[in-house]
C-alpha cells in the first residue's frame, strides 16, 4: 500500500484526440492505463483508478522495482473489501513516480 501525497501541483489538462478513439465503441467507460517510471524502473502497465480510497501495489511488483522491504513502514489498519474480508498490509511506502515525456515530464 502506498501513502497518499498531500503535495499539490499546477494542473495541466490531459486530452485525447479522435485519433486515440479509433477502435473504441462510444460511449465508453474504459480504465486509463499508463506506463510510468517508478523509482527509476519503467512499469509496463499501471491502472489509474481515481475512485479508489487506497493505492495498492502488490508485493511481487514492489519486489520487481528493487525496493527493499525494510523501507516499508508498519501500518496497523487492515484493508477490508466489499465482501467484508480483511487483510493486513505489509506496510506503506513513498517513492517517486515519473510520467510524461520531454518538457511534459513530471516527477511526483
Amino acid at each position: 500500500m502506498l501513502a497518499s501525497s498531500t503535495t499539490t501541483y499546477d494542473i495541466e489538462e490531459i486530452s485525447f484526440s479522435d485519433k486515440e478513439l479509433a477502435g473504441l465503441e462510444l460511449p465508453h467507460d474504459y480504465p486509463l492505463v499508463v506506463s510510468p517510471t517508478i523509482s527509476n524502473f519503467v512499469v509496463a502497465r499501471m491502472l489509474v483508478d481515481t475512485k479508489s480510497s487506497a493505492d495498492i501495489l502488490y508485493l511481487r511488483a514492489y519486489d520487481k522495482l528493487g525496493l527493499a522491504r525494510k523501507h516499508l513502514k508498519p501500518v496497523a489498519t487492515p484493508l477490508t473489501g466489499f465482501t467484508g474480508h480483511s487483510i493486513h498490509p505489509m506496510g506503506i511506502s513513498d517513492f517517486d513516480v515519473t510520467v510524461g515525456k520531454g518538457s511534459q515530464m513530471v516527477t511526483v
